[in-house]
């Protein structure tokens, strides 16, 4: 595969939340489109969390895809565009992004999609153990997976490894690997709350999930959004 995507969290200038808005849909998404980027989309970060002890100081997320492979000043773009120019500008006050290359494409659920429903992202950054690659690829495509496809609300995923080329300025690395998760639910709290059940054996499903692989670290932190933006494509 050669498809890799920019995930980039970030914070906002007080008083400047609906300039940013602005911005990413009219200025930002058809300057990267005219650079390559394949797509862009933005979310904010929900008070409800999977793990609360792992503290996100970031309120906003952005995605975007793209092929280094067939345009190959994507990345410069971003670097310059989605980074450099708008912390220089005082419009987003930090940031921390890293590119992660996609080792597995989308993966629906098995499950109907109530498509009315709100739909909601889980993101995962994840870490593998280095020596232990292939074996936690395995996992997450033969257990894990489809464990957390068959949880009620969860609709879709894919995953990816962190790619060797990263936007500048270059952030510390806080995982190997990264795992986006979408959900369409009307009930989250209880589509969270069965996704715990299942992982800590307590489901009244009588649904439990399988041991965890000890390729998969415990080094990860899982954080929820909501998306603020439709998915803008070229």
């Amino acid at each position: 595969m050669s498809g890799h995507i920019l995930v980039q969290q970030h914070n906002v200038a007080s008083g400047r939340e609906h300039e940013a808005f602005r911005w990413f849909q009219q200025d930002l998404a058809p300057r990267l489109f005219a650079q390559g980027v394949g797509s862009a989309r933005r979310y904010k970060l929900l008070d409800l969390q999977l793990q609360p002890e792992n503290p996100q100081p970031h309120a906003y997320l952005s995605v975007f895809d793209f092929d280094p492979r067939t345009s190959p000043g994507a990345l410069d773009a971003l670097s310059h565009l989605a980074r450099e120019e708008p912390l220089a500008a005082g419009l987003l006050t930090d940031d921390a992004a890293h590119v992660y290359e996609m080792t597995r494409d989308w993966v629906p659920s098995p499950n109907p999609a109530d498509m009315l429903a709100p739909e909601y992202l889980l993101l995962v950054m994840a870490n593998f153990v280095v020596e232990m690659e292939d074996e936690y690829h395995d996992w997450y495509d033969n257990v894990h997976g489809p464990e957390v496809l068959d949880t009620p609300g969860f609709t879709g995923l894919r995953r990816g490894r962190r790619a060797e080329r990263q936007t500048a300025p270059v952030n510390d690395y806080p995982s190997n690997a990264v795992v986006l998760s979408t959900t369409r639910t009307n009930d989250i709290i209880g589509s969270l709350d069965e996704f715990r059940a299942r992982a800590n054996g307590e489901s009244k499903t009588g649904i439990h999930w399988n041991f965890r692989s000890p390729s998969a670290s415990l080094a990860r932190t899982t954080h929820i959004f909501a998306p603020l933006t439709p998915r803008l494509t070229a």
